[in-house]
């Protein structure tokens, strides 16, 4: 999994980046059952520790939100101007 990982990484963001740590969190349903809960699995490289887990998710979030918030005042400088 590492090696697909930092090939995939490689792919995206250059030859001279170097993966330390990875964590991959997949959304998962059962399929057999209809109307199943959706869960997720979360898998990570080996030995990383639960606190570098944690903060390499909450830096994923912060990033993602933030990425939202841009996108949304883009689109509020696009549309219509609000009446207030």
């Amino acid at each position: 999994m590492d090696a697909t990982i930092d090939n995939f990484i490689k792919r995206i963001q250059g030859e001279s980046v170097i993966v330390t740590g990875w964590v991959l969190v997949a959304a998962t349903a059962e399929g057999a059952l209809a109307g199943a809960p959706i869960g997720f699995t979360m898998s990570s490289s080996e030995g990383m520790p639960a606190y570098s887990k944690i903060g390499l998710l909450e830096s994923a979030v912060r990033s993602i939100h933030d990425q939202n918030m841009f996108l949304a005042w883009e689109d509020r400088n696009q549309g219509p101007m609000p009446p207030f």
